[in-house]
């Protein structure tokens, strides 16, 4: 996600505490709201990366997963791009 993305945050969600989780929110992009529509919610999800130590953004539809499952997922998906692009 661009560091200067205009977000509405719609719900903070409980992050588990032995984790490297540090925001898990359901946001809606206000320039894709469409009138009289319920916005499109997307789940932001905030990690701590202790191997670069920084935080990494994830964005994702997956309304339904925990957050470390959300992150996890992507994490996983990124390493395998990487090897695939060697």
């Amino acid at each position: 996600m661009k560091e200067k993305a205009v977000y509405e945050v719609q719900e903070e969600v409980r992050v588990p505490q032995s984790s490297n989780v540090v925001c898990d929110q359901i946001i809606s992009f206000p320039r894709l709201a469409r009138e009289g529509e319920k916005p499109v919610l997307f789940r932001r999800v905030e990690i701590w990366d202790k191997e670069k130590e920084e935080a990494i953004v994830f964005l994702s539809n997956l309304l339904a997963f925990g957050a470390t499952t959300i992150a996890a997922i992507y994490k996983d998906r990124w390493k395998w791009n990487c090897f695939l692009r060697r």
